[in-house]
């Protein structure tokens, strides 16, 4: 089971995280045609190669019911959003965004989403689905890289059904920041090995993330998901090139608002990341994979 409750001011912590939704079984061919935006072959490549069983759940899985209703109260100020997905594929989420789902079902930062009208951020959804009884047990069975792979195409599948979602894949040269590891070596030390029947999959089981003003305390976290919170944190894309795969148990402290604050006598950011870790942040350019939205519509209620 995996629950989320957070202010809406911070989404994209969640990018950090498996989850996942879709509509009914008549939808699951006509969302594979709406959308060439499927999942890249670099989304995958972070995970081990999925099973047969895996990759036909892929091709099938989709939600039995679901239900989608306008937020009544949109004021970002005074939404707060969580989302609940169980190892059986049900899914809610209340307060979300079409754009924030969009992350969740393709596992990118917002800003990797491009076109679409204004009320893709503005407008705001409660969603509750969930599939058939037999489905839900054949995904509950799947490691949990692979059950990842399964929601996401599950919540793409419902957005092309009930949005009229249309996507496609676009490569563009893009400023990021590379996390690599810095001159004198990493700090990191690695988490305890898991019991042999635990498959931990890119986020490994028993992964969090607690920040609280300018502290963070990280358990069995990859580089990939850290990099994830890194973007959130500096609002910009920062990528994992550091060619390690944890995962690690870490906490380090920066100043969160750059001298302004109490926190002032903390490091910033980038010297905290360097300094306590033993990683670095540095400027690049990189071909950077955007999803481009050629057509959505707001979904009916039901």
């Amino acid at each position: 089971m995996t629950r989320f409750f957070i202010p809406a001011s911070c989404t994209a912590l969640l990018l950090a995280s498996t989850l996942t939704a879709t509509a009914q079984q008549s939808a699951g061919a006509a969302a594979g045609a709406a959308m060439t935006g499927s999942l890249t072959s670099a989304q995958q490549s972070a995970d081990k190669p999925l099973s047969p069983a895996a990759q036909e759940l892929m091709r099938k899985a989709v939600y039995d019911v679901a239900s989608i209703h306008p937020l009544k109260d949109n004021d970002p100020h005074h939404v707060s959003i969580s989302i609940h997905s169980d190892r059986n594929g049900d899914f809610t989420a209340s307060g979300v965004t079409a754009r924030l789902l969009l992350s969740l079902a393709w596992g990118i930062d917002e800003s990797r989403i491009q076109g679409g009208p204004a009320w893709l951020t503005e407008d705001r959804f409660t969603i509750a689905a969930k599939p058939d009884e037999a489905l839900g047990k054949q995904i509950a069975v799947l490691d949990t890289a692979a059950q990842k792979f399964v929601r996401r195409k599950m919540l793409q599948s419902l957005l092309a059904d009930r949005f009229a979602l249309k996507t496609h894949w676009i490569t563009e040269q893009r400023p990021v920041i590379a996390l690599e590891v810095a001159k004198n070596g990493t700090k990191l030390h690695a988490s305890p090995t898991l019991p042999a029947s635990t498959e931990p999959g890119t986020h490994p089981a028993g992964s969090s993330m607690n920040a609280d003003n300018g502290k963070l305390i990280a358990t069995r976290v990859t580089l990939e998901g850290f990099a994830s919170f890194l973007t959130q944190q500096l609002h910009q894309l920062v990528q994992d090139q550091t060619g390690l795969t944890g995962p690690y148990d870490f906490t380090f402290e920066w100043d969160p608002d750059n001298g302004d604050t109490a926190t002032a006598n903390k490091p910033t950011l980038p010297t905290a990341v360097e300094e306590q870790l033993g990683l670095k942040l540095a400027s690049r350019k990189a071909p950077v994979e955007v999803l481009f939205i050629d057509g959505v519509t707001k979904p009916s209620e039901n």
